[in-house]
């Protein structure tokens, strides 16, 4: 089989570059948990329909970035304390298994689909781009679901997408105390031991990942309680 050298080029819709801007402002705290998200207001400042921002809205509402409220206000997406360790769980008895199923199922075009995205981690973390370094390491753990070939365990961990920011998303504004190369590595030793085709290992391993993220976040000054 013949090496793929280059990748095919994809054009995003403009329901996805809108999305990706929003994303961005949240990523990088512009848009801290709680604030409002008013979509004529978003779409007068992009240069778009403001059916454009709706559809947009909807895609991070199912991503967990943002809640729609029943007056029909959207917010971000706001954690405290019970959510984050609610969420610690979910991820411990999800993504271990996962990627112990992904092991079994995800051949060499997978397991490079998942090294794209660290090396996408690798340059955004030499540029300090926590926007795009977010975006990568949620679209890695993504990917990582998709491999299970499981579309209920694909679904069930959509929620798991929040994971990565859920310090943010609680309010932390100490983001410069992240390690992000480090943190790439992380992303790439998970790959490394999927390759090695050893699903106990590679279970163990995010399973460890996991406890030193929440870790992190305790640490770095969290209001949460542990």
């Amino acid at each position: 089989m013949v090496e793929r050298i280059f990748q095919p080029i994809s054009h995003p819709t403009l329901r996805e570059i809108v999305a990706h801007q929003v994303r961005a402002t949240i990523f990088t705290g512009k848009l801290g948990p709680g604030a409002r998200l008013i979509e004529s207001s978003v779409a007068k400042d992009l240069g778009v329909a403001q059916s454009t921002v709706r559809e947009a809205i909807f895609d991070l509402a199912n991503e967990g970035l943002v809640v729609k409220e029943a007056n029909r206000h959207t917010k971000v997406r706001r954690l405290d304390g019970r959510d984050v360790r609610n969420l610690l769980a979910v991820r411990l008895r999800l993504e271990p298994p996962a990627v112990e199923l992904a092991v079994r199922q995800a051949d060499a075009d997978g397991l490079d689909s998942l090294e794209s995205q660290v090396a996408i981690m690798r340059r955004a973390a030499g540029d300090n781009d926590l926007s795009t370094f977010y975006e990568a390491d949620v679209r890695f753990h993504s990917k990582l679901a998709e491999l299970t070939e499981n579309e209920f365990l694909v679904q069930a961990m959509k929620p798991l997408r929040i994971a990565p920011i859920a310090f943010i998303l609680g309010g932390l504004r100490t983001v410069q105390e992240v390690a992000y190369k480090p943190l790439a590595e992380q992303h790439q030793a998970i790959v490394d031991i999927m390759r090695k085709g050893d699903p106990q290992a590679a279970a163990a391993f995010m399973r460890a990942s996991i406890d030193s993220w929440h870790s992190f976040q305790l640490e770095a000054g969290s209001p949460w309680e542990a």
